[in-house]
């Protein structure tokens, strides 16, 4: 499972909570808007010196990312870190209690 397809028809279903734990396990932070449907992810400490400290800002409609979503996603990611498919690998990572996500791990 991943925002970066590894062909133009695949389908994928990414929750939010999951991407924003990939987010952090790559060493960025997050912060939310008290208000609307914002969120900012910055580059920190060893992420900042391999990415940059370029913020990434996207809009959540829905708790699920939808492909079309998904899509504009990683296109954005790729433009501002240079990041593809092949960049990473996936690890089932325990997140909360028993609650179990994906996390992207830099390959």
């Amino acid at each position: 499972m991943s925002i970066f397809k590894g062909h133009v028809n695949a389908r994928y279903e990414v929750q939010e909570k999951d991407f924003m734990q990939a987010m952090l396990a790559m060493g960025f932070e997050c912060s939310l808007q008290k208000k609307g449907s914002r969120r900012h992810f910055t580059p920190m400490g060893e992420a900042a010196e391999q990415w940059g400290r370029t913020t990434y800002v996207y809009h959540l409609h829905g708790k699920l990312l939808e492909k079309t979503k998904q899509d504009l996603i990683a296109k954005d990611l790729r433009q501002l870190y240079g990041w593809c498919a092949e960049t990473f690998v996936l690890a089932g990572v325990a997140i909360e209690e028993d609650v179990v996500a994906e996390d992207i791990v830099q390959a």
